[in-house]
């Protein structure tokens, strides 16, 4: 059961790693867009604040869905990752005024208002995200199983995170 939740895990962060990655470019196609509604506008704020922890949930999730033992860091790298789409865009804005990624948009003809527009954005592109991907990054380290380790140095049996009986 935790290898399979683990391997779920790691698939949903790939999933959302790649989600993070592609949203601010492909965003606009579908009218869900930070700062100009334009297709593929690369800016170093994008990097900043998607691309890099996209990719680091994106590695972090491959990593818990492909090595066993090294489960636990991808799930803490893709936990940096999340926390990163989550504190990302303040802590910059602080450290070097000027970096955000814009402003959320609303698309003429949106089928919700303005704020419940901007705030579907923020949760899709940042905050939500970030959240959802600790949430699962969490689940992958906590139920992955750690492989118990007898004194002769073999490997016993995976140690469930619901029975850590040694």
């Amino acid at each position: 059961m935790s290898t399979v939740t683990s391997r779920v895990s790691g698939c949903l962060l790939i999933l959302l790693g790649a989600w993070g990655g592609l949203v601010p470019f492909i965003g606009p196609y579908f009218g869900y867009y930070y700062g100009p509604n334009k297709t593929w506008d690369y800016t170093s704020n994008w990097l900043w604040l998607s691309v890099l922890p996209a990719a680091a949930v994106f590695l972090g999730g491959l990593i818990v869905l492909v090595l066993r033992r090294a489960s636990a860091l991808g799930a803490v790298l893709a936990v940096l990752g999340g926390v990163w789409f989550v504190v990302g865009a303040p802590v910059l804005a602080v450290a070097k005024p000027g970096t955000a990624p814009g402003a959320p948009a609303t698309p003429p003809g949106a089928m919700f208002s303005p704020a419940t527009m901007h705030l579907l954005e923020n949760i899709g592109f940042f905050s939500g995200l970030g959240v959802v991907i600790v949430f699962f990054a969490a689940l992958a380290l906590g139920l992955g199983g750690v492989p118990r380790i007898e004194a002769d140095g073999v490997e016993a049996e995976t140690v469930d995170a619901y029975n850590p009986a040694f």
